[in-house]
């Protein structure tokens, strides 16, 4: 005997549900009372909402948690949690992939950040209310907005899903939101504490991405540098400079190993020999476990053929600076 959907086991028609998109689900919906209360249910969106954002039980369960201290939450469903959220996601990052500052101002708008100085509203500023052009005027309001609530929005992957990683590194080298501190914040919350400089590196890149520029790749990877040296004090870096080399020397082994288009690969010698013209403190052993783990896995998965590939600035530039060492 063939069972019809509607008599099988409330959770078995969950669990059917959760393999069709939310338009299905709506579709679904409209076809008999029963099937209606099931697609409406929290048991469906709780898994839908898992499903789309949260890859374990620890983080569905830290949400419960935090719905259930906030009231106004605790109210809603999880389909309306979830269609929010949904929504949320839908409206701000196009903008912001188009001109950060727009989107960014979008959420302030929508009450999701907040200004940096609660007395001083960004809207109520007289540089701000006297300029003319547009985009220069969310961008003098987005200098006003917290930071925090801005780097949470840049990195938190709840918040973050759907953003260009590539646009993330371009406004936060921007000259002129670089004073505001961003950089610094964004640093601190992907988090490089009591890790490595690679480890730190493939952390760095599960967020950003390079930008298409060699001049803001410098600053990048400078800011970079500067987050891990903060968050690492007792390092074997004496300075910045030090860390930063290092990253640029990691970054073209990273590419000159996994590029198609370099067919004479870096030796380990020449890699331990550039590694330590700018410290010559550091081990052997760790330059060679670094060398193995690049060769063995790129820094990146999400970039093929080297994290600066096809940056050929940068690459002319290494090759001027270093490679002249052996010519």
């Amino acid at each position: 005997m063939v069972l019809g959907l509607t008599e099988l086991p409330i959770e078995i028609i969950v669990r059917i549900l959760t393999f069709l998109s939310v338009r299905d689900v709506s579709a679904v919906l409209q076809t008999c009372a029963h099937l209606r209360s099931v697609c409406i249910s929290d048991a469906l969106w709780t898994e839908l909402y898992k499903k789309r954002w949260m890859q374990n039980e620890d983080a569905i369960e830290a949400e419960n948690k935090r719905r259930q201290n906030a009231r106004e939450d605790a109210k809603s469903s999880w389909m309306k949690y979830y269609l929010d959220r949904l929504l949320q996601w839908r409206s701000w990052t196009p903008r912001f992939n188009a001109i950060p500052s727009k989107g960014l101002w979008y959420l302030y708008t929508e009450g999701k950040i907040r200004p940096k100085n609660p007395e001083q509203l960004p809207e109520d500023d007289l540089d701000v209310l006297t300029e003319t052009d547009e985009t220069l005027r969310d961008h003098k309001r987005v200098l006003q907005l917290n930071v925090d609530d801005i780097a949470e929005y840049l990195i938190d992957p709840a918040k973050s899903e759907g953003l260009n990683k590539r646009q993330i590194a371009h406004y936060i080298t921007d000259p002129r939101v670089v004073d505001m501190g961003i950089h610094s914040t964004v640093m601190k919350r992907i988090g490089f504490s009591g890790i490595s400089l690679e480890e730190a590196l493939r952390k760095f890149f599960v967020y950003i991405r390079l930008p298409n520029s060699g001049k803001l790749t410098a600053i990048l990877l400078r800011q970079f540098a500067e987050g891990y040296q903060d968050a690492n004090p007792g390092s074997m870096f004496s300075s910045v400079d030090e860390a930063y080399t290092l990253t640029f020397t990691i970054l073209v082994l990273d590419t000159d190993l996994h590029s198609d288009k370099i067919k004479q690969k870096m030796r380990l010698n020449t890699f331990v020999y550039l590694a330590k013209q700018s410290n010559s403190m550091i081990s052997n052993e760790y330059l060679e476990q670094i060398y193995h783990n690049i060769k063995r896995s790129p820094l990146s998965e999400y970039i093929p053929g080297g994290c600066i590939n096809n940056k050929g600035g940068l690459v002319q530039l290494w090759d001027r600076l270093i490679y002249g060492f052996f010519k």
